[in-house]
């Protein structure tokens, strides 16, 4: 065998036993794991200043003065605010994997249809909503109790979630809200009701999904990585988890007007302090056309936290009908209202039905 043969084989061989650290070389997977924590350090980034106006809409109790128990049936509320995905709205420079993110989450999205309305709006302005019940009743002197709040636990949602499309979806949510309020004027003659009050809030959000096989989102098919392999993400979990505990101070003004219309108004500071948690824990394997396979495992796990002064301005229209209370409001966060763009930013819409006896 001659010495031209040898180096032949030689080099088939090197390329034979190093063709998946060679194949890994063209792909690398640490672009994928840097653009995972930029996604999921965007959505902290995004929802963080809003979760205190978020835990607190929902809020159905516009009257300075109960006149005896009062029970929200229900109360809903809307926060409008960036969308928690509105990082994938980026520049294209943001992202540094041969796929980018935006791109591989367009393939696992409903192209039409409710499923896709909602992506689109989670990156630009997002409603976040809230559902709350409530009760109120006057203590003695003058002072009142008032109480609402809303309590989905994981264990109901793990009944009723299954695995769709490789993905078993993940939701629980607790938000509880108490309020000691004194009323210092009442509601007689020219004069309005005025009362003031301190409340504290509780509110913690986990939402995330166990990804089994990604690919299932993608027609069973594996993710084309621009013509240079493809790839697939599976065994793992995405997972968000927020928090936010808040004190402060209410100074409320209402007026009965013609029997059953009431106007309201009311002030509000309020500190926070918010966290939020995000997880990634993924398996990534890649198959580039070259040949071979690389597996990597994706792990990121950002935190952030805030601590601030927040003021609110709420006001908004009841009409009381016997003892039922319809109830319609606004509430501005003004260190953070924006109205620009076509967006709508720190305010939140409110509404409901109690009864008042």
């Amino acid at each position: 065998m001659n010495k031209r043969t040898i180096q032949i084989f030689a080099v088939a061989a090197i390329l034979s036993l190093g063709n998946g650290a060679w194949a890994q070389s063209i792909i690398q997977t640490q672009p994928l794991v840097d653009d995972f924590a930029t996604l999921v350090s965007g959505i902290g980034r995004s929802t963080l200043p809003q979760l205190q106006q978020i835990a607190l809409s929902g809020d159905i109790v516009g009257q300075a003065e109960l006149h005896g128990f009062s029970f929200s049936l229900i109360g809903a509320g809307a926060t409008f605010g960036p969308g928690p995905f509105s990082i994938l709205g980026a520049d294209k420079s943001t992202w540094k994997f041969v796929l980018a993110l935006p791109d591989l989450l367009n393939d696992v999205v409903p192209s039409s249809g409710i499923g896709h309305t909602i992506y689109d709006a989670t990156q630009n302005t997002f409603y976040y909503p809230s559902i709350k019940l409530g009760l109120g009743f006057p203590i003695t002197a003058g002072f009142e109790f008032l109480a609402n709040g809303f309590y989905m636990p994981q264990a109901l949602t793990d009944t009723a979630s299954k695995s769709i499309n490789g993905i078993t979806p993940k939701f629980s949510i607790l938000n509880v809200n108490g309020k000691v309020r004194k009323v210092l004027l009442r509601d007689s003659g020219p004069f309005p009701a005025i009362s003031l009050g301190v409340g504290y809030d509780y509110s913690s959000v986990d939402v995330g999904a166990k990804v089994d096989d990604l690919s299932k989102m993608n027609n069973d098919k594996l993710f084309d990585l621009n013509g240079i392999g493809t790839m697939n993400l599976t065994n793992g979990v995405v997972e968000v988890k927020t928090q936010v505990q808040s004190f402060g101070l209410d100074l409320n003004l209402s007026k009965r007007l013609a029997g059953i219309f009431i106007p309201f108004v009311r002030l509000s500071e309020y500190y926070q302090d918010a966290s939020y948690d995000g997880n990634v824990n993924l398996i990534a394997t890649i198959y580039p056309t070259a040949g071979g396979t690389s597996v990597t495992t994706i792990k990121t796990h950002p935190k952030y936290s805030a601590q601030s002064f927040q003021t609110y301005l709420s006001g908004g229209l009841e009409i009381a009908l016997g003892p039922m209370v319809l109830h319609s409001g606004v509430s501005a966060n003004l260190g953070q209202l924006n109205a620009g763009d076509g967006k709508i930013d720190g305010v939140s819409a409110n509404a409901g039905l109690r009864l008042q006896f």
